[in-house]
């Protein structure tokens, strides 16, 4: 939610950088977000990465079904700390605040807007909720199920815009 405020033309603010600046630039006129934004960022991230952290760090402690992991194997306290960080949910979570760290060390200077976008990564930690993740995975049964179907419907559109944009290009 933080993202999309900060984005808002109304809660940006013009730097006094503008304003005094001999040479005026494109950099130091762009809008920025109030501070309050960047506070609250580094407080969630600092809250998620300790949290993550600890997550990973004991796991260990755990029965193997409780992590998710298969019940029948034994594991050592490595293997079933490289097997819990590796399942999908546990790396999208680590997707989710590697972007804010690469900005703080400076590796976010070039494509730092794909940087942003792959903050909205922790969308998906949602999914770890139990109510929800039935939900989530009827809908992708229900995808997967409908998918030829869809795949059709896919192929007859593109025919049809095939068709209809020859018979402009035909009359014209």
């Amino acid at each position: 939610i933080v993202m999309v405020m900060e984005s808002m033309p109304d809660l940006r603010e013009t730097p006094e950088a503008c304003l005094a600046a001999k040479f005026l630039t494109v950099e130091n006129c762009e809008p920025r977000p109030h501070d309050i934004f960047k506070t609250v960022e580094v407080v969630c991230v600092t809250i998620f990465t300790v949290e993550y952290i600890l997550r990973v760090g004991t796991v260990h402690a755990a029965k193997p079904q409780d992590c998710g992991l298969t019940e029948g194997r034994s594991y050592n306290s490595l293997e079933m700390t490289v097997c819990y960080a590796r399942q999908l949910l546990n790396l999208v979570d680590l997707f989710a605040i590697l972007p804010f760290y690469a900005e703080v060390a400076g590796l976010g200077s070039g494509g730092a807007s794909v940087l942003r976008v792959l903050r909205l990564v922790r969308i998906f930690r949602v999914l770890k909720i139990p109510k929800l993740k039935s939900c989530a995975d009827m809908l992708v049964d229900v995808c997967w199920d409908a998918l030829p179907a869809l795949l059709i419907l896919l192929f007859m559109s593109m025919m049809a815009c095939v068709f209809f944009a020859s018979c402009i290009y035909i009359t014209e």
